[in-house]
């Protein structure tokens, strides 16, 4: 697969998903009461890697804030794989981030090894990478769209 085909498929995400996507970053980011300046740094990154403008996201908005009813199956696992990697921004892992991803994987249905598997695949890219933000994002986001384009095509072979 090109390089470019990640992005592509990325980017086949309807905008009203991208934008959903980054609230709920942001909602993620905000979730211990405060956004650090990497939180702030690693929203910039995601909102580059959606292909969002600069200030798409300039509130923290509550979970209930953020439409979710819009979002397909690979927008609502793209956005559990963002949530794990945006909770990872700053180095810490608190009880609301931790509480409000359970939350998250309840509302967006994912299951316990779907969430493995994407939290296995955010936490890779967020400690063993050494990218700026929106590469980071950008990687996230990429690789993880076609892992899970992976998975659903050998789901539909068996």
């Amino acid at each position: 697969m090109r390089k470019d085909d990640g992005m592509t498929a990325l980017m086949t995400l309807e905008p009203d998903a991208r934008r959903s996507v980054l609230g709920l970053l942001a909602c993620m980011a905000g979730a211990d009461g405060d956004v650090s300046d990497e939180e702030r740094e690693a929203l910039r990154g995601a909102e580059l890697a959606l292909g969002l403008p600069e200030g798409s996201c300039l509130t923290v908005p509550t979970l209930d804030e953020i439409p979710l009813s819009h979002l397909d199956r690979k927008s609502r696992l793209l956005a559990y794989a963002g949530a794990v990697w945006m909770m990872l921004a700053d180095g810490l892992t608190l009880r609301g981030e931790s509480s409000l991803l359970a939350d998250l994987a309840e509302r967006l249905h994912v299951g316990p090894d779907m969430a493995r598997f994407l939290g296995s695949f955010a936490r890779w890219v967020r400690t063993e990478t050494d990218l700026p933000w929106h590469r980071e994002a950008e990687l996230l986001f990429t690789e993880a769209a076609r892992r899970l384009a992976r998975v659903e095509a050998h789901r539909r072979a068996a």
